[in-house]
């Protein structure tokens, strides 16, 4: 096998990754573009997080990858140079190719069938409940998508630089809120030392036992679900689709172990993250929090809607699975549809007659 050329490899992963930006990145809300946007130009030009963006080199350095996704638009993407060429969705054969190299190779498709890439150094390897989980670190090749963890053909990606900037991002958005929200509280619950550091590391678990939460969400569900989510990519119910796995995973596997450990830390990072259609439709969490939060020593109503939220969202995937796509993409639209789809809190007992003397 011939000599890898990292360099090469380098620019052959950004073609791909700029191809797939010109195609798609402007499918999201421009609201999420341009926070994406300015996160690829802090990358691309190595900014630190707390460096301040000059507003107009960002606009100036946006049109001009603008103009130049307007010419690649229509090119295809490149196999790996890797001592022979490589499909560039081959992750086993990439990552078997790389072992010598200190780097490690993802790709997949993501939520809109969005193509994405990424080539970054690897921090560390290990195994766990039959997936290879590798952290990541220096990105040396990336898209605009910017998915803090993903898993794909048995390995369990973690994006160390995706989490560190986003648990920044969520940190500088509480410091302007009102104290009492989760992130302010899982703040406190860091302590007075490196808040950043702590929070990322706890986010990174949580990205961890979600991503092994999907694994065990795709084996229930079979590989039906996932020809449901290609024949909806873009349309509403896709995002319907993701937040109902989304919440068997972390049933399955992430508040099961922040409830059983009693991580108060983590549970407050799991909130915070909790939004959109996932808040809508786990409306029991959101007050089984509450509870807990007036009384920190009583987990047993997240464990119960743990328990609950295990059983439902199983049920209302497997019921989803059950429909032809085409059906999901007519009626899964608009509030209506996450009204029927929705875990309310249970309501609260009538308090008994009075007995009459």
């Amino acid at each position: 096998m011939a000599a890898i050329d990292l360099d090469t490899l380098r620019r052959t992963v950004q073609h791909n990754c700029d191809v797939s930006d010109a195609r798609h990145a402007r499918d999201a809300s421009i609201c999420t573009y341009l926070l994406r946007m300015r996160a690829q130009y802090r990358w691309a030009h190595g900014r630190a997080l707390a460096d301040p963006l000059p507003g107009d080199e960002v606009g100036a350095w946006i049109e001009a990858q603008e103009r130049r996704w307007a010419r690649l638009a229509g090119k295809d993407y490149r196999p790996l140079p890797l001592g022979g060429p490589v499909d560039p969705f081959d992750i086993e054969t990439a990552n078997r190719r790389l072992a010598a190299t200190g780097l490690a190779y993802a790709a997949g498709v993501g939520v809109g069938g969005k193509p994405s890439f990424l080539l970054a150094e690897l921090d560390a390897a290990e195994a766990r409940e039959g997936l290879r989980i590798l952290r990541l670190g220096r990105e040396h090749a990336r898209d605009v998508a910017g998915a803090p963890a993903m898993t794909r053909s048995g390995y369990v990606f973690l994006r160390r630089e995706q989490i560190r900037a986003m648990v920044w991002d969520e940190l500088g958005l509480a410091g302007r809120r009102p104290a009492a929200t989760p992130m302010a509280r899982a703040a406190a619950a860091a302590g007075s030392g490196d808040a950043l550091a702590t929070l990322a590391e706890a986010q990174e678990e949580l990205a961890l036992l979600h991503e092994l939460g999907e694994a065990a969400a795709g084996r229930l569900l079979g590989p039906g679900w996932e020809a449901h989510l290609a024949a909806l990519a873009g349309t509403p119910a896709e995002h319907v689709l993701r937040a109902v796995r989304d919440l068997l995973a972390d049933c399955l596997r992430v508040l099961p172990v922040l409830i059983g450990d009693r991580r108060p830390l983590h549970l407050h990072l799991y909130a915070a993250r909790l939004e959109g259609p996932r808040r809508t439709l786990f409306a029991r969490f959101e007050a089984a929090y509450r509870r807990w939060l007036a009384d920190p020593g009583d987990w047993r109503p997240l464990h119960e809607a743990a328990a609950a939220g295990r059983a439902h969202w199983l049920a209302t995937a497997r019921g989803l699975l059950a429909e032809p796509a085409s059906a999901l993409a007519s009626h899964l639209r608009g509030p209506a549809a996450l009204a029927a789809l929705r875990l309310p809190a249970p309501q609260p007992s009538a308090p008994p007659p009075p007995t009459s003397l």
